[in-house]
């Protein structure tokens, strides 16, 4: 199961850069790509840990954190 788990978000991940790669220059879609893969992996995590059952508020506020303060800061590099 982990395994199949691993290969979704490759995908995820490999469609994620294709996509940047093709919508480059487009500085509005590349954000919302970057705001749709943060989103994906805040979901994913969470997802995750509710199968692993050890999901509990810091584990949670750990992947909220990361994925919007890793959208903040490309929001800062790609639209400033």
């Amino acid at each position: 199961m982990k395994s199949k788990k691993v290969l979704i978000f490759t995908i995820l991940s490999l469609a994620y850069l294709i996509a940047l790669y093709l919508f480059y220059e487009n500085k509005l879609s590349v954000f919302l790509l970057t705001s749709a893969y943060a989103f994906s992996y805040i979901i994913y995590g969470l997802y995750h840990h509710i199968e692993e059952k050890d999901l509990n508020l810091k584990i949670f506020l750990e992947y909220v954190l990361i994925g919007f303060t890793t959208l903040f800061l490309l929001k800062v590099l790609i639209l400033p």
